[in-house]
């Protein structure tokens, strides 16, 4: 796939290779650069600035089943699993591959609080539809 073309979903795969496709809504990606540093004033009136990193995080809302039923897409419990890794040097690790929309490889991080909501009044089978927010920081190169 050319990073010209994008289409509907992203790819999230543990370091065993677990994992799979899900779904982004419309409106359901924010690209967010966050750079670090502090600024304070000196006691002669200007001002201390220390610079720190940039780091790219991306927040998505994923769509997703209970109960997935297309073969190669997870499901709820795949992305709790995948949040779930929380250990640097378990197996698989903490540390996910990401293929984006355009698919293009990132290692990443998912951080932040697991809050899916279910968008269904159907909350188990394949009937069932979740709006899964999900933050990615991504491992600097």
């Amino acid at each position: 796939m050319t990073s010209g073309s994008s289409h509907g979903y992203i790819e999230l795969y543990d370091s065993s290779g677990s994992g799979g496709k899900f779904r982004v809504p419309e409106g359901g990606y924010k690209p967010v650069r966050d750079k670090s540093g502090n600024i304070n004033r000196t006691a002669a009136g200007g001002i201390d600035h220390a610079v720190g990193s940039i780091y790219e995080i991306h927040q998505y809302n994923l769509w997703v089943r209970d109960t997935e039923l297309e073969v190669g897409y997870g499901d709820k419990e795949e992305l709790k699993r995948l949040y779930g890794l929380n250990n640097p040097y378990g197996t698989p690790t903490n540390r996910i591959m990401l293929i984006d929309h355009f698919g293009r490889s990132h290692y990443v991080y998912m951080v932040g609080q697991e809050t899916p909501q279910p968008a269904t009044v159907f909350l188990s089978s394949e009937y069932a539809w979740f709006l899964y927010p999900v933050t990615l920081h991504f491992v600097p190169e």
